[in-house]
């Protein structure tokens, strides 16, 4: 587990140092049948674990090879690691960082946190950008004509992939849905600057905008 802490403490570093983009190759990973999961971002080690996991094997090779890892055929998007007596969550690195929300069973994905260069890609970059160009990533506003609020969505768990009527895996806020614009979500949010014009910290409140993935290769078809 200190190994663990270490490499973690490491990637944190190179992150806020480096002038490059820290890539998913320096964060601490595991492979099992052929799916790469990612270090949780979330949960640094458990004393036990949670219920449905099992002994699945031995990693065979790789920066942890020896150690026992955990699988629960109704959490196929996490894999546990046994590091000294820790048990550590890794997540599906298709989902890991990514906030949702489920609406009425269709799933949307923060602009924040989609890409078109992963593996595999939420969206296509043409898809990104077209977005992007007609949203952009966050609206500051007190409101958006022609959106209102749908209620709030309930929270599926960090590092989950939300399903159902209203939910979302980030803090549970209420959700805004324009009935003529049904591929965007709306999201409240709250953000501060403080740049060399502005004498002292600026609170900007608005909302993160969603946009509907494609339900038939997206996370939750996996």
């Amino acid at each position: 587990m200190r190994k663990l802490v270490l490499l973690l403490s490491l990637f944190l570093f190179l992150a806020a140092c480096s002038q490059e983009p820290v890539t998913w190759d320096t964060i601490p990973q595991v492979e099992v049948a052929g799916t790469t999961y990612l270090v949780s971002a979330y949960l640094w080690g458990e004393n036990q674990l949670p219920e449905g996991f099992t002994l699945a094997g031995t990693l065979p090779d790789g920066e942890f090879a020896g150690a026992e890892y955990y699988t629960s055929p109704d959490d196929p998007l996490w894999v546990y690691v046994k590091h000294e007596d820790k048990y550590q969550r890794y997540v599906d690195q298709a989902i890991r960082g990514k906030d949702y929300i489920c609406y009425n069973d269709q799933l949307y994905i923060s602009l924040w946190s989609a890409n078109y260069y992963g593996d595999p890609p939420d969206m296509t970059r043409e898809e990104f950008e077209a977005a992007k160009a007609v949203y952009g990533i966050r609206i500051e506003a007190d409101s958006v004509p022609g959106y209102a609020s749908v209620g709030m969505a309930e929270f599926s768990g960090y590092e989950t992939v939300p399903t159902g009527a209203l939910s979302c895996n980030t803090l549970p806020e209420e959700v805004y849905a324009n009935p003529e614009e049904p591929q965007c979500l709306l999201f409240p949010t709250v953000w501060y600057t403080h740049t060399d014009q502005e004498e002292e910290e600026t609170r900007h409140t608005g909302f993160n905008v969603y946009v509907l993935v494609d339900n038939e290769a997206g996370p939750s078809a996996q």
